[in-house]
């Protein structure tokens, strides 16, 4: 049983004992149970080479702490996160961010369609009234239209009531016959057709891909926050753990290179199924304030949310009992999230 309040989170691995020298389960004080969903490593800890099918320095221990990243460091890093989602760092960047950057730039062409579809519409529309309106016919009955009206005023005045009737219908007509010919000139006009139906499947298209990138993006999102959540600065905060930060609010902006923020560390505490090898991880959340350091917060604000996917490392716990962590060399998680997380444009696919 969970303590109450409990909860689940995501994650897709399981950092090892010894890089964050866990010490056993805590609980301060009534600390709520929850529980985070997770996809396990096929190896050990994201920190350490044991991670990787082909290691960045094969003589890195699992204690060693998050490699950092070298241009010559030997064979690139390789994930193994789940069955479909493994690789090195570019493989696994197009397994996650591939369907939605195609729909992304399906969705902007198609925009792009409609927007070209609805000014040749209106371009056609203009040039084709003005070639009716330039026509023979149309100019004819224009002038007999303007005729009637004449004489129907002039009866009016003169009080010819049968002949102002007379003149009056004849407007009618002449009016009905310029309505239909303007209408025709559209109707039957090839170019306008073939424009409004493309404007109509772009539109219908338009939606399908909308909907097919909500759910791609959710997709994503889901797995991101579970890598980010594996590789989390976890339970306990003890001098030498590492880990990122994840989405973060500063609480105070110190100064040009550190700043408060308040953090949950989480701590393990159980596993509770699975789903697409996405493991449920029960976890006690562990509120705490940290003094971040070795940062840059130009552009940051207080009480505005901000994503630290960079290794921290705990370096110890200040006097008013906030914990000190700084920012650490880069290691391969930075990069990979680097690499992994903006997403970009690329061409559409017809």
């Amino acid at each position: 049983m969970f303590a109450s309040g409990g909860f689940k989170v995501q994650c897709l691995s399981q950092p090892s004992e010894g890089n964050y020298q866990r010490t056993g389960l805590i609980r301060q004080g009534i600390a709520m149970t929850r529980t985070l969903i997770a996809i396990a490593f096929a190896a050990a800890s994201w920190f350490c080479t044991s991670l990787a099918l082909q290691t960045a320095n094969a003589d890195v221990g699992a204690d060693a702490g998050p490699p950092a990243v070298h241009p010559d460091a030997g064979p690139e890093q390789t994930w193994h996160f789940t069955t479909y989602l493994k690789g090195t760092t570019a493989q696994v960047r197009k397994q996650l961010n591939g369907e939605v950057e195609r729909l992304m730039a399906k969705t902007k062409a198609t925009e792009k369609a409609i927007a070209d579809d609805k000014a040749a519409i209106e371009a056609e529309e203009k040039a084709s009234v003005e070639r009716l309106h330039q026509s023979e016919p149309y100019q004819k009955l224009k002038a007999d239209l303007k005729a009637s009206e004449a004489e129907r005023d002039t009866a009016r005045k003169s009080g010819d009531s049968q002949g102002r009737l007379s003149a009056s219908a004849r407007c009618n007509r002449l009016r009905a016959s310029i309505e239909q010919m303007d209408n025709d000139a559209l109707a039957k006009n090839t170019a306008l057709v073939e424009d409004r139906g493309s404007l109509h499947e772009q539109t219908i298209a338009l939606k399908r891909h909308q909907e097919s990138l909500e759910k791609a993006r959710k997709w994503r999102d889901t797995l991101l926050e579970a890598i980010r959540t594996s590789a989390r600065l976890k339970w306990p905060l003890q001098p030498g753990n590492m880990g990122v930060l994840g989405k973060v609010t500063p609480v105070q902006i110190v100064d040009a290179h550190s700043m408060v923020i308040q953090y949950e560390a989480y701590e393990e505490v159980g596993k509770s199924g699975q789903t697409e090898e996405i493991q449920n991880i029960d976890v006690i959340p562990h509120r705490v304030k940290m003094i971040v350091t070795g940062i840059d917060t130009k552009g940051m604000q207080e009480k505005q949310p901000i994503t630290l996917d960079k290794t921290f490392t705990v370096d110890k716990t200040a006097e008013d009992g906030k914990y000190v962590v700084s920012k650490t060399a880069p290691s391969n998680i930075d990069q990979f999230f680097d690499t992994v997380v903006p997403l970009r444009n690329v061409p559409d696919e017809q």
